[in-house]
């Protein structure tokens, strides 16, 4: 997990830039990083590009003032092992229920998720959205999208 503590971390200053140009704040939370077997440096640049999706969608869309990155391990039942969580949240607007299914960017990020093996969920209300992906202790071998 380390090697995506370090590409989060690298990636930090862009996304900041980019909030900041748009008038929003960054909340940044890196917690412990669970080991992941098999990530490799293509399934770490589809991690960074959901979240830099996710946040475009919120600077376009939800008309938020805040976006904050959560990093942490979670425990997945029914099994109990260790994933790696990221969730992406924003104070904006909330997504309809059509947008949640297809709109605005979230099949590409569902498509990338799904490249590398992850699970994503898109928690939406009226106090804002959360993308939350889910990376398993260990990945499949990287299929890169045809």
């Amino acid at each position: 997990g380390e090697d995506l503590g370090m590409a989060l971390g690298a990636t930090r200053h862009r996304f900041e830039r980019r909030l900041k140009q748009a008038g929003l704040t960054l909340g940044w939370h890196l917690g412990d990083i669970p080991a992941i077997e098999g990530l490799g440096p293509h399934t770490v640049l589809q991690v960074i590009r959901i979240i830099q999706e996710a946040i475009n969608n919120a600077i376009k869309h939800a008309g938020a003032t805040q976006i904050s990155i959560h990093v942490f391990a979670a425990t997945c039942p029914p099994q109990g092992a260790a994933i790696t969580r990221i969730e992406v949240k924003d104070d904006g607007c909330g997504l309809t229920a059509e947008q949640q299914v297809g709109g605005y960017g979230l099949k590409n990020i569902k498509q990338r998720a799904a490249t590398i093996g992850a699970n994503v969920d898109i928690i939406s209300n009226d106090g804002g959205t959360v993308v939350r992906l889910d990376l398993p202790a260990s990945l499949p071998f990287y299929q890169p999208l045809s």
